[in-house]
């Protein structure tokens, strides 16, 4: 195995570990709202980087499309439980931000499976798959 491979895989599998195993430590200790928050930001943030891992291993592109579609949903579920923890934090709350944030982040999924965001998997550098961003 190439030695750039090896690193983007036991930086993407560790990633997966160490933010799951915060965020379930986090959690379990206190489960505030503020930690739930967090929480479900490290899910999805581990996630993120575990479909990262499948998508450089596949060896199918079908299969690659269908990680690479499950990798930005992950990715965009980051951008709204991060908010959320944020104003949780903060203790800031404003129900029509909130709900223009969720509106926003259901297009993204949406949107998400159009050429918008990929038009293509391909290898690259010493990826087996890659994704070709769209337009």
């Amino acid at each position: 195995m190439d030695l750039a491979k090896l690193y983007f895989n036991i930086a993407s599998l560790s990633g997966f570990f160490t933010v799951l195993g915060i965020g379930t430590i986090v959690y379990i200790k206190n489960r505030s709202t503020i930690n739930k928050f967090w929480f479900l930001s490290c899910i999805s943030a581990a996630f993120w980087s575990l479909f990262f891992f499948l998508i450089i291993n596949a060896t199918d592109k079908q299969v690659s499309f269908i990680l690479r579609f499950f990798l930005d949903v992950f990715v965009i579920l980051v951008i709204l439980f991060w908010f959320r923890f944020v104003s949780s934090f903060l203790g800031v709350h404003s129900k029509p931000i909130f709900w223009s944030i969720v509106v926003a982040t259901i297009g993204m999924i949406f949107a998400n499976a159009s050429s918008w965001f990929a038009v293509d998997m391909v290898p690259k550098y010493v990826f087996n798959y890659y994704v070709e961003a769209g337009e």
